[in-house]
Order: structure tokens, then sequence, then C-alpha cells
């Protein structure tokens, strides 16, 4: 249940209550749906899921690492990649090899959405099915010229 945020503002009085009409008109319960998916995220069936998707995201964010070699994931379900020498090298900015990416099917996430990472990007490696994200990675190694 990744998709489901939570969060804090910090604001003036004025903004609180302005905020606070808007989120009670939009989340003002639960969906139906979030519902059964947590319950079912409870149970047995969350619990085999669990375990299967460990095992498989596992290796493929070991096998993510190994192409474009990397340090393995210790748990996590992206690599954040530290692009400055491949970048320096070619006196090139990070957006247009994320452009150049992009063009080629392969979405990264910037670093600077991270904070203050101008040379990073982020390859989530469960964001699609393994076969699509394995294609993205072979893509990647490639462009790094890692392949």
């Amino acid at each position: 249940m990744a998709g489901n945020r939570c969060g804090y503002v910090v604001a003036s009085e004025d903004l609180i209550q302005a905020m606070t009409k808007v989120a009670t008109h939009t989340f003002y319960s639960t969906p139906t749906a979030a519902q059964i998916a947590a319950l079912h995220a409870l149970g047995p069936a969350g619990d085999r899921w669990v375990r299967e998707a460990s095992s498989r995201y596992r290796s493929l964010g070991d096998t993510a690492a190994e192409l474009l070699q990397e340090n393995r994931p210790e748990g996590g379900t992206f690599l954040f990649l530290d692009l400055a020498d491949y970048l320096n090298e070619r006196k090139e900015p990070l957006e247009r090899l994320l452009e150049r990416c992009a063009d080629q099917g392969l979405l990264l996430a910037p670093g600077p959405s991270f904070g203050p990472y101008p040379d990073h990007a982020r390859l989530c490696f469960t964001a699609a099915d393994p076969s699509v994200t394995l294609r993205g990675i072979e893509t990647l190694a490639a462009i790094l010229g890692r392949a």
C-alpha cells in the first residue's frame, strides 16, 4: 500500500483552516477499496504476497546492482545512483541524461527531488513488472556504458 501517504503541515491558523476544509471533503473517510486492500494485506494472502514480493524484488535489486556496477540495495526498493562522474565526463547536465533515458522508455526520478543531490537519479525496481524493469535496467546500463 505504498501509494497511501500521510504527513503533516506547519502553517498559520488561517491556512490550516482553509486546508482542513479541502481535506475534510477530499479525505473524509477511507475509501472502501483501500479498506479491503488493507484487510487482505493484514491476512494470510498479504503475508504470502510479502514473502513472494520480497524474494522477487531482492533478486531484481541484486541484478540491477550487478548490471549497473553499483552496491546491492540493503533492503530498499530502489537504487540511488550517483552519476557525477558520468555527467562530468560528458559535460552533460542530469536533465539531458534523464531526457535521453525517457526517449528510450526509461523513467528515472531526478536526485534533486529527494534533496541536495544534483547529480543523482533514483531507479525504482518495483514500479513495473520485473521483465519490464529488467529491460529498463539493461537500457540504463547501455546508456551509461556499463553493459
